[in-house]
Formats: C-alpha cells, structure tokens, sequence
C-alpha cells in the first residue's frame, strides 16, 4: 500500500541541505502539473459544440463536417477541444501545448503549428483562408465560432 502511494505521488526527490527557494519552486511546480491536469479534466463531457458545417461532440471524441465523420488523431482532437473551449481567446503556442498534451509532454512548440494546418485542413473550407482557427500573429491562435476576424 505504502509503495503505491510513494509511486502515485513521490516523483521528486530533493536532498539535504536543500535550499528552501528550490523547495518552493517544486512544489509550485507539482501545483502547476496538478492543476493542469485537473483544469484538462473540467470540460464537461457530453458537449456538442456547432461552428459552420461542423460538429464536435466532446464525449463521443467524434468530429463530423457537413454529416460526414472528420478523422482526427488524438493530438489534433485534444488541441480541437482547447480551442473550442476557449472561444475567442487567443492562446500562445506554449499554452497549448500545455493544455492540449499536458505540462510534461515533450512536444516542441512548433509542433503545434503542424497540428494546426492539419485541423485547418480537416475543418476549414479553405485552409490557406481559415475562418475558424485564426492565428494571433507573434502570439498563437484562437477559435472564432462565428468565424469573424479577430
């Protein structure tokens, strides 16, 4: 039982004598992935949210546009529901990352520019002119379910 316990939640280990700043800064550090992890965990499961011809159902981690099932792997869904979460929000790239994979996920940035071309491609119109996922330049992006111009 004890080993349990110590594996779920003994994943730092900081020797003595240990500066108390570096203390601090773990602990602020093991909120920040709690609450990250919890605030992922805080959208209501059976959403279904509508923008243009599309449908996002949240629970079903399904996407349809104009009736017809969009595939989207799970990186792209988990970044398709931070955006659609967050309506009219602009969102930096490192956030995203952080929201969309979780604060430990080795992904880079830029990988989250990939991700965004690809649900340009699956949800869009026309990509090369998204009226959904805007890009807030030196910024990231936002969702605009209306798909007016930020």
């Amino acid at each position: 039982m004890i080993a349990s316990w110590v594996s779920k939640w003994a994943d730092d280990y900081l020797a003595k004598p240990f500066n108390p700043r570096e203390l601090l800064a773990r602990i602020n550090a093991l909120l920040r992935r709690q609450t990250a992890i919890v605030g992922a965990a805080r959208v209501p499961g059976d959403q279904v949210i509508s923008f243009g011809d599309c449908v996002v159902d949240l629970a079903a981690r399904a996407t349809r546009k104009s009736g017809v099932p969009v595939e989207l792997s799970t990186r792209e869904f988990n970044l398709l529901r931070v955006l659609i979460t967050h309506p009219g929000r602009p969102l930096a790239r490192a956030r995203l990352v952080e929201m969309a994979h979780g604060v430990d996920h080795d992904s880079t940035e830029r990988s989250i520019d990939v991700q965004v071309v690809r649900l340009r491609k699956a949800i869009e119109t026309d990509p090369a002119n998204p009226r959904y996922i805007q890009t807030v330049w030196g910024h990231g992006y936002l969702f605009a379910p209306d798909g007016t111009a930020a």
